[in-house]
């Protein structure tokens, strides 16, 4: 859930969640899908990622999280973990794209400037 408000996921839903029943009883929650990631969406620009990310705190995905959650110290958890993440770490996934993901050397700073800003806004928080 972190990591979709981190990137500005719009289309969480239970149609790109997959629950994993393991063998304790408990369940491992894949989110799949993260097409839609960024403002902009499939189309994002790097004029786009300068637009205000749309957070979805209420979609029903994300209250059937809060839910399951132990505390809220477990999602601060996790919030902290992106906090924490070397900003030299996302430079080296901007820089690590697949050339045949036509993504220019533009997008990609801007992607790293879209992360760093979402970071910042984590720490306010």
């Amino acid at each position: 859930m972190v990591f979709d408000q981190w990137l500005n996921n719009s289309d969480r839903g239970t149609m790109n969640v997959i629950l994993e029943r393991l063998g304790n009883g408990s369940y491992c929650i894949h989110m799949i899908d993260h097409g839609r990631c960024f403002p902009g969406g499939y189309q994002w620009t790097t004029q786009s990622l300068n637009n205000e990310p749309a957070y979805n705190f209420q979609w029903p995905f994300y209250k059937w999280v809060y839910t399951i959650l132990n505390d809220t110290e477990e999602l601060t958890s996790y919030i902290d973990k992106i906090v924490d993440l070397p900003n030299e770490k996302i430079y080296e996934v901007m820089t690590s794209i697949p050339d045949e993901w036509n993504v220019s050397t533009e997008e990609r700073d801007a992607l790293y400037h879209f992360l760093l800003k979402q970071k910042k806004t984590c720490q306010i928080s």
